[in-house]
């Protein structure tokens, strides 16, 4: 649907129009896609930690 992450998608995007460099994408997690959402954001992290 069309708000679905809406609040991390607005703040990216205000974030990005004030000048700030994501150091990653932004990452969303749909539940249908995965039922344990922390397993997605976990295994996200891991690829994404180093540039922290």
């Amino acid at each position: 649907y069309d708000t679905f992450c809406a609040a991390g998608k607005h703040a990216y995007q205000l974030l990005g129009d004030i000048g700030a460099k994501p150091l990653a994408n932004c990452f969303t997690i749909d539940v249908q896609e995965h039922p344990v959402p922390e397993d997605a954001a976990e295994a996200w992290l891991k690829r994404v930690i180093n540039r922290f």
